[in-house]
């Protein structure tokens, strides 16, 4: 008995459906039963090992509260896992706190999965790379809790090891591996986590593991739009959340801590707006997405506000340019957000005295600007640059601006450009959009959709930066699983004078509308006209033979295959076009096939030849003019033959051969089975055989069978076969003294002995 590896997880992937990734993932063991098993729990199961050995432990944890996972030192080791389709988003966190035993035999690592961690019996803690072990260069020591952290990512497939104490953290947050290569590099998405136990015939050890999570977190983001301050008075509410790659919100698995900073050094923050108090720190607690704050600065400019996680644990930081206007007390100039470019919006200014109240007695004329906030530039003026008819000291306007983005907008007196006053933040959207995309098009391979945004009179809004969502809008069929573009976002940054032009799969068959939406005002989007989405290319694909031929039997069951595939080779999950097919009429297929929506793109037909020959099968789907040819397959003739033998009355052996059209025997033939009937003389039961009701396979083109008889008699062997085999039946005589000499049947009529009288 020997141990093995002390203490390991495995993070393994294996093909699965389709998953969206839309939030993170905690097993803390909290709300589960102490002393109870955790297979069957919840998705967990124990593959290896009892039962009860993997336990919900409330002793032994990080902290001393709640409950750990307790895997037990037993022979076989205990395999725990939780297999779940968690997605391929890039990154990918996986994070746990482990407290390992120790063992004296290293484990190997895994053949598949993505990435391993052991506690090595030598003291070293090592990580999968590729097919091999790395030294991280750090120990371990029993009875101590380490919390152990990967960055999956699964476009380069590689990840970076982070590896600390769990009540000593590292300060600067570096991993202590980087570029390590995934043990399967064809595996793209996440689809379980395990952990491995450990076993000592010397001593008993177990390990524990608590707080695992998954989670994408990439970034922190201002969800806000940016704002105009003014000097020395309180902002609207400032929000950052937690991101992944693809800019959708996160869940905090853990109280986290960020740090706010300003570039101004006049530059405060405060969780409330009244009372106001100095933080330079904020919460995102456990469980929510984000926190918001509130700023306000004492100096004039564009201060950079920045938001990042402390201490560091990977993620990008918020960064968002506001800007700080000085204190005018002559206008103030309003307007709702958002607005649509080249639309009429009002546009409310109001004359201010030194004392804060309304000059109603001001009548003079004012001077209208757009202030650029997002872009931080433009060349789009608004349709009045000039305006007067103040009453009781308010004027309002019915104003548009021709472009998108974001502006503010300033008012000054005439005569005295000191006087003056800057809106909010107002938000242009376009009027709506335009979308070029021709058809058809093949499933899965790139084509180009052009959009343009537009104000309400046609033209280009240059400034528009919005990311745009791609989704199908069925017409036929209805509907599709799985159908989605790829990229299914087009990034404002590819908008270039109010246009993007970009290439674009789909990835099904039928013919639908594209539909691109603004991410955050998904009533402004745009529907391109009807687009057919055709199979890229056909395949046929015959089975190969059994091992130990090159051919079929007649009558034996041929499975082939037609696949409508995408321009990746993949078939077509939703196609349900007709597919013509050409093939010899001995093989019995349908002129023409309707594909079903259970095909999945493929089907496999079960046929059988009639005759013997070489065959191909063609296919051809017409709304593509698309075709494709089998490889050809032989199919041959061959004859089951029965050894006639003789035996005295017992058991005998029969041979039976299986030879080809020469008479010679297939000596290839390992696979082929068949059952036997037996034909008596006297028919009364008295043969048997084991073969007549279970299948006997041939070994190098033979079967030698055993048949039993207990009376003197000839016996018929026909073999029994589905296939379309010839068959030469045989027989066994029984009663022969052997197999040479004598040959007569003996045997004697009883007559019933007359009574003497």
């Amino acid at each position: 008995m020997y141990r093995t590896s002390i203490f390991a997880v495995l993070l393994m992937l294996a093909a699965g459906t389709a998953f969206a990734v839309t939030d993170s993932y905690l097993e803390d063991f909290s709300g589960r039963n102490p002393g109870v098993t955790i297979d069957g729990q919840d998705h967990w199961a124990v593959t290896q090992g009892g039962d009860d050995n993997a336990i919900v432990d409330d002793q032994t944890t990080p902290d001393g509260t709640g409950r750990s996972l307790r895997i037990t030192d037993a022979s076989p080791t205990v395999i725990a896992g939780r297999p779940a389709d968690y997605g391929g988003v890039s990154p990918t966190w996986v994070s746990y706190n482990v407290m390992a035993a120790s063992g004296n035999k290293q484990r190997s690592v895994p053949a598949s999965g993505i990435a391993a961690v052991t506690f090595d019996y030598t003291g070293k803690i090592l990580a999968s790379n590729g097919a091999s072990w790395a030294d991280t260069g750090l120990t371990y020591e029993t009875g101590q809790w380490y919390t152990v952290t990967m960055k999956l990512d699964f476009s380069t497939h590689k990840y970076d090891l982070y590896v600390s104490l769990y009540n000593d953290p590292d300060v600067q947050f570096v991993p202590v591996k980087s570029g390590l290569q995934f043990i399967d590099t064809s595996v793209n998405k996440l689809s379980g986590y395990y952990f491995y136990g450990a076993y000592s015939s010397s001593g008993r050890a177990n390990s524990y593991a608590d707080d695992i999570s998954i989670s994408y977190i990439y970034r922190l983001e201002f969800i806000n739009t940016p704002q105009v301050l003014v000097q020395n008075e309180v902002s609207g509410p400032i929000t950052v959340q937690l991101q992944d790659a693809d800019s959708a919100p996160q869940t905090a698995l853990d109280d986290y801590t960020l740090e706010l900073k300003s570039s101004s050094a006049g530059g405060k923050f405060s969780l409330r707006k009244d009372p106001w108090v100095n933080v330079t720190q904020v919460t995102i607690p456990k469980y929510s997405q984000g926190v918001t704050f509130y700023y306000k600065d004492s100096a004039v400019g564009r201060p950079m506000l920045s938001a990042a996680e402390y201490p560091e644990i990977g993620w990008l930081e918020a960064l968002q340019q506001q800007r700080v206007m000085q204190r005018v007390a002559h206008f103030t100039v309003s307007s709702t957000t958002p607005q649509a470019a080249g639309e009429d919006f009002k546009l409310t200014v109001t004359a201010k005295d030194e004392d804060g109240e309304v000059n109603l007695d001001y009548s003079g004329t004012v001077m209208l600007e757009a202030d650029y906030i997002l872009p931080a530039s433009g060349t789009k003026q608004l349709s009045k640059q000039e305006a007067s008819g103040f009453s009781r000291g308010v004027l309002e306007l019915a104003v548009n601006y021709p472009d998108a983005g974001v502006i503010a907008v300033t008012v000054r007196d005439k005569d005295d450009t000191e006087l003056s006053g800057t809106s909010g933040s107002i938000e242009f959207l376009p009027s709506y959009f335009t979308m070029a995309a021709q058809g058809p098009q093949v499933a899965g391979r790139n084509f180009n959709i052009s959009i343009e945004a537009k104000n309400l009179a046609g033209q280009l809004t240059p400034n528009y930066k919005g990311d745009m969502r791609l989704a199908p809008v069925f017409v036929s069929p209805a509907s599709a699983d799985g159908a989605s573009f790829s990229p299914g976002t087009i990034s404002g940054e590819l908008f270039s004078a109010g246009k993007a032009t970009l290439p674009v799969n789909y990835n099904r068959w039928g013919t639908i509308k594209v539909r691109a939406e603004d991410s955050h005002y998904p009533n402004k989007s745009v529907e391109s006209p009807n687009i057919k989405f055709n199979a890229a290319a056909l395949k046929v694909t015959p089975p190969e033979p059994p091992s130990g031929r090159d051919f079929f039997y007649i009558g034996e069951v041929i499975p082939v295959e037609i696949a409508v595939n995408d321009a990746a080779g993949i078939p077509i999950p939703n196609f349900t076009g007709p597919v013509s097919i050409t093939a010899s009429s001995n093989l019995n297929l349908p002129a023409s096939y309707g594909f079903e929506p259970r095909d999945g793109g493929k089907h496999t037909f079960a046929v059988s030849a009639k005759a013997t020959g070489k065959y191909t099968v063609k296919a051809r789907e017409a709304q593509a003019n698309l075709s494709a040819e089998s490889s050809q397959f032989e199919v041959r003739n061959a004859t089951i033959v029965v050894i006639d033998t003789v035996s005295p009355i017992g058991t005998a052996e029969v041979l039976i051969q299986l030879v080809d059209d020469q008479g010679r025997v297939i000596t290839t033939e390992n696979n082929l089975e068949i059952l036997i009937k037996l034909v008596e003389g006297l028919d009364n039961l008295s043969a048997s055989s084991m073969s007549t009701v279970t299948p006997v396979r041939f070994i190098n083109g033979q079967i030698r069978i055993p048949v039993s008889d207990t009376e003197a008699e000839e016996v018929g062997i026909v073999p029994q076969t589905e296939l379309g085999l010839k068959v030469k039946s045989g027989k066994v005589t029984f009663g022969r003294i052997a197999k040479s000499g004598i040959g007569t049947l003996m045997w004697r009529e009883i007559k019933e002995k007359k009574e003497k009288r």
